[in-house]
């Protein structure tokens, strides 16, 4: 079972996912870090432990996501749908990784005026 699991790119295409949300919330990071210096705030360790609970959040969902991923694969749920080029792609992990960079790309692209809201 493992084995057929190797043999797919599934693996490689849920860790991608993670690490492209982790460069995300790292860009997300440092435009932060650059707003609060517009702002004239200090960096307190506040703001760094908001980040690591939502990298927390962030990368814990998504590995769930990639669990969901793993029944639906082992279930042959596209395979029983006709949908056999689907099978071995972690479509709710790459779904759901889309929409974290998306709220990350939101995130980096509001002024540092409207961060105060």
């Amino acid at each position: 079972m493992i084995q057929q699991l190797l043999g797919t790119n599934f693996l490689r295409i849920a860790v991608f996912a993670q690490v492209v949300v982790f460069l995300a919330m790292g860009v997300d990071l440092g435009s932060g870090l650059h707003k609060a210096s517009q702002r004239g705030e200090v960096h307190t360790s506040w703001g760094f432990k908001a980040t690591l609970d939502k990298f927390i959040r962030y990368n814990g969902s998504l590995l769930i996501t990639s669990c969901m991923d793993l029944f639906i694969y082992f279930s042959n749920l596209f395979v029983a749908f006709g949908l056999d080029s689907m099978q071995g792609v972690p479509i709710a992990t790459c779904i759901w990784g889309f929409f974290l960079c998306f709220i990350e790309y939101k995130s980096v692209r509001e002024s540092a005026s409207m961060k105060d809201k």
